[in-house]
C-alpha cells in the first residue's frame, strides 16, 4: 500500500485553519450584530491615557456619535463617559488606575441637546504578560428604561409608605404563604411588634386575635380559600406581647397579581378599645344619672317622711316627762331617725348635687360614723386616732361622709388578704406657698393608710381623672367625685403611694371659725315665739306635723299646697291688715310653684319679706347659698322642733328692713 505524500499534509492543516478563522470571524460578526440589535456597545480603551482604540457600530445608538468619529478624533474615554456623571466616573477612572477594574458600573450619561441616558458598563481587565493592566474591554447596554421604570416603581412604593404612616389604621401585607412582607407604624404600636422583627414571620405569629373564650381563624386562609374581603367585626381582641389586649375592628383582602392570582393578603385593622371605652363610659354615665335621679327622688320623698315621723317624735319629747321608760323609746327612735337621715344624705350626695350646704362640724364624730358606716360586716379592722384637741370643721357633713367612706372602702378593697386601715386625723396651719396650693389658714388633716398593694406609679398621676380605673369592675368615678367634693370645701387631696408596701391618701379641710358646742338639752321656754308663720308645702302630712310644731312654740300657723296659692294668701292677709312674719317655704313642688319661683314674687309685693327655704334635696343650689335668692334662713328635711325654732328664731331677729340680695 502506497502511502500519501507527506507534503500535502501542511496545506490540509492551513486550510483547516482558515475555515476555523472564518466560522470564528463569522460568529464574532453574528454577536457583534445581535449586540448591536439588543442596544450593546463593545468598546475597549488603552491605560494610561485612556484612548478607545475599538468601539462597535451600535455606539451611535447609545452615545449619538459613530464608531468611525469616535477613533477618527482619537477620543478618550473621559470624553465619552465622564460629562454626565464626573463624580461617579472619577471614582471609577481611580479604581481602574489603581489596578481595579470594577465588573459591573451604572454611568449616566449626558448627550447633546441635554438629553440624559443611563448605561450599564460590564469591564474586564487586559493584561500584558507580565501582568500589567495595559487596556480595558467592556460593554455598555442602555438602561434608561429600566432605571426611569425602577424610579418610578420606587416614588410609587414610598408614595405608599407615606401613605399608609400618615393614616390611623394599622396594615400588615403578607404573601400566599402568610409571611408578612410590609407593616405600616402604626400596625407596629398595635402589635407591639417592630418592622424588623416582624418581617418574614407569619402573620398568627404577631398577630394573635381572640374572641371572648377562643382564638379566631387565620385570616390569611380565609381570604384565600374564599378568594374575597373577610370582615370578622369588631369585637376581636389583639393579645400584645406584653400581654396586654386591644379591641379592634379588622378586614383582611386578597392581594392579586396581573393575571388574577392571589399571590398575598393585606390586613387593615384598627384600635376600638378608645371607642368601646366612650361608648361604655356614656352608657354608664347614662345609668349613673337614672341612678342620680332616682335617688334623689327617693331621698326627697323619703326626707318628707322622716320630717312627719321625726317632728311628732320631736314633739311627743317636748310633751313628756323627762324621765321614763316612754321618753327613753323616743329618744331611741330619734337617734334611729337621725341614722337615717344620714342614709338620705348620702342618696343625696350620690346624686350629686350642687355646692355644699357647710356648718361647723366636730370632725371626730364625723369620721368615726363614716368609717363605722363603711366598714360594717368587714374583716378589716381600722385604727383611728383622733386627739382630743381637733378643731372643727366647715364641711357638708354628709359630702365629706362620702369621701370618707370611699377612701376607706378603697383601703380595704386594696387588702384582699385583711389587715389594719390607719385612720389618723390631726390640726394643721398652712402658710403662704404651700405644697397643695392651699389658701393660708387652719386646716384639719386626715390621713387614710393601708398595707395593701400600692398603685403603679404610672397610674399614680391618673387616679383622680374621671372614668380612669384599675378595677374591672369599677366605674372610675370614685375617686373623681372625692376630689370633686374635697375641691369645692377649698380643701386638697393628696395621695402617696408605694407598690407593695401601701396607700396613704391625705384629706385636708378648712377649720371652721366658730366653735361648736356639744349639744344640750334645750329648755322649753327657749324655743317659743310668737308671730304668724305661712307654711307651703305638698305634703300634707308635712304641713300638719308643721303646724303641730309651730302651734306648740306659741306661733300661729297657717298651711297652703303650693306657691302660687302661698303668695295669693300673703298678699290677701297683708291687704287685710294680718301680715306673715315669717314664710316656710318648699322648694321643689311637683307640677306646680315652688319656693324659689314664689320668693320672687313675695319680695317684689314685700321687699323685707322673711322667708325660710326647705327641701329634701340639701344639695339644691338654692339650699347652698340662699342668700342669694332672696331667703332669710334654710332648713334642710327632715328636722325637729328645736330645729325650727332656732331657724325662726335667727330670721326674726333680723331686722325688717335687712333685704336679702336677689
Amino acid at each position: 500500500m502506497s502511502e500519501e505524500p507527506t507534503h500535502r499534509q501542511p496545506e490540509e492543516a492551513l486550510r483547516r485553519a482558515e475555515r476555523r478563522a472564518t466560522e470564528a470571524e463569522a460568529r464574532l460578526e453574528s454577536l457583534q450584530a445581535l449586540r448591536a440589535e439588543l442596544g450593546h456597545v463593545h468598546l475597549r480603551y488603552t491605560l494610561p491615557d485612556g484612548r478607545i482604540t475599538e468601539i462597535s457600530s451600535a455606539a451611535e445608538q447609545l452615545f449619538g456619535i459613530t464608531a468611525q468619529r469616535v477613533l477618527a478624533r482619537r477620543q478618550c474615554i473621559h470624553e465619552l463617559l465622564r460629562a454626565g456623571d464626573p463624580e461617579c466616573f472619577d471614582q471609577l477612572w481611580w479604581d481602574i488606575c489603581r489596578g481595579l477594574v470594577p465588573t459591573s458600573t451604572e454611568l449616566r450619561l449626558s448627550l447633546d441637546g441635554g438629553e440624559e441616558r443611563w448605561i450599564l458598563l460590564a469591564q474586564r481587565a487586559v493584561r500584558d504578560a507580565g501582568g500589567a493592566l495595559v487596556a480595558v474591554e467592556g460593554l455598555a447596554r442602555d438602561i434608561t428604561a429600566t432605571r426611569r421604570a425602577t424610579a418610578a416603581l420606587f416614588e410609587e412604593k414610598e408614595q405608599l409608605l407615606t401613605t399608609l404612616e400618615a393614616i390611623a389604621d394599622g396594615v400588615i401585607a403578607t404573601d400566599a404563604s402568610g409571611r408578612i412582607t410590609l407593616m405600616n407604624p402604626e400596625a407596629e404600636r398595635l402589635t407591639g411588634w417592630a418592622w424588623p422583627d416582624a418581617e418574614g414571620r407569619l402573620l398568627h405569629e404577631i398577630y394573635t386575635v381572640q374572641d371572648e373564650h377562643e382564638p379566631c381563624l387565620d385570616l390569611v386562609q380565609q381570604v384565600i380559600s374564599s378568594g374575597e374581603a373577610v370582615n370578622p367585626g369588631g369585637g376581636g381582641l389583639l393579645v400584645r406581647p406584653d400581654g396586654s389586649q386591644r379591641l379592634l375592628d379588622e378586614l383582611a383582602a386578597p392581594i392579586r397579581d396581573a393575571e388574577g392570582s392571589i399571590i398575598g393578603v393585606v390586613l387593615v385593622f384598627r384600635d376600638e378599645t378608645a371607642q368601646r371605652r366612650v361608648e361604655e363610659q356614656t352608657l354608664r354615665s347614662q345609668k349613673l344619672e337614672a341612678l342620680a335621679v332616682l335617688a334623689g327622688g327617693i331621698a326627697h320623698d323619703f326626707n318628707n317622711i322622716l320630717t312627719g315621723v321625726m317632728g311628732n317624735v320631736s314633739l311627743a319629747l317636748l310633751q313628756l316627762p323627762a324621765q321614763g321608760p316612754v321618753p327613753e323609746r323616743l329618744r331611741e327612735a330619734e337617734r334611729a331617725l337621725t341614722r337615717a337621715k344620714g342614709l338620705t344624705q348620702q342618696l343625696l350626695t350620690f346624686a350629686r348635687g350642687g355646692s355644699p350646704v357647710t356648718r361647723a362640724v366636730p370632725i371626730a364624730e364625723l369620721v368615726e360614723e363614716s368609717v363605722a358606716f363603711a366598714l360594717a360586716g368587714s374583716d378589716v379592722g381600722c385604727q383611728l386616732d383622733l386627739p382630743d384637741d381637733l378643731w372643727t370643721v366647715e364641711v357638708d357633713d354628709a359630702q365629706i361622709s362620702r369621701v370618707l367612706q370611699n377612701l376607706v372602702l378603697n383601703a380595704e378593697e386594696a387588702m384582699p388578704e385583711g389587715g389594719t386601715i390607719r385612720l389618723r386625723v390631726t390640726n394643721r396651719t398652712m402658710g403662704l406657698g404651700n405644697d397643695h396650693s392651699l389658701v393660708q389658714g387652719r386646716y384639719v388633716r386626715i390621713c387614710v393608710t393601708d398595707h395593701g398593694v400600692g398603685i403603679d406609679p404610672e397610674q399614680l398621676p391618673r387616679i383622680f381623672e374621671p372614668y380612669f380605673t384599675t378595677k374591672e369592675s369599677g366605674s372610675g368615678l370614685g375617686l373623681s367625685v372625692c376630689y370633686s367634693i374635697v375641691n369645692r370645701h377649698r380643701g386638697a387631696l393628696v395621695v402617696e403611694s408605694e407598690p407593695g408596701v401601701g396607700t396613704t391618701f391625705f384629706v385636708y379641710l378648712p377649720a371652721a371659725a366658730e366653735v361648736v358646742e356639744e349639744p344640750r338639752e334645750v329648755l322649753p321656754d327657749a324655743l317659743s315665739g310668737t308671730g304668724r308663720v305661712l307654711v307651703m308645702d305638698d305634703e300634707a302630712m308635712v304641713r300638719d306635723v308643721a303646724s303641730a310644731m309651730l302651734a306648740h312654740l306659741g306661733y300661729e300657723p297657717v298651711t297652703v299646697a303650693d306657691g302660687a296659692a302661698a303668695v295669693e294668701l300673703y298678699s290677701r292677709e297683708a291687704e287685710a291688715g294680718r301680715p306673715f312674719d315669717v314664710v316656710l317655704m318648699d322648694l321643689t313642688i311637683p307640677g306646680g310653684m315652688g319656693g324659689q319661683e314664689a320668693v320672687r314674687w313675695l319680695l317684689s309685693m314685700d321687699p323685707y319679706a322673711r322667708c325660710i327655704v326647705s327641701s329634701g334635696y340639701s344639695d339644691d343650689p338654692v339650699m347652698a347659698d340662699h342668700r342669694a335668692w332672696g331667703f332669710r334662713g334654710v332648713m334642710r328635711k327632715p328636722y325637729r322642733v328645736d330645729d325650727l325654732a332656732r331657724a325662726l328664731q335667727a330670721v326674726l331677729a333680723e331686722p325688717p328692713n335687712d333685704r336679702c340680695e336677689e
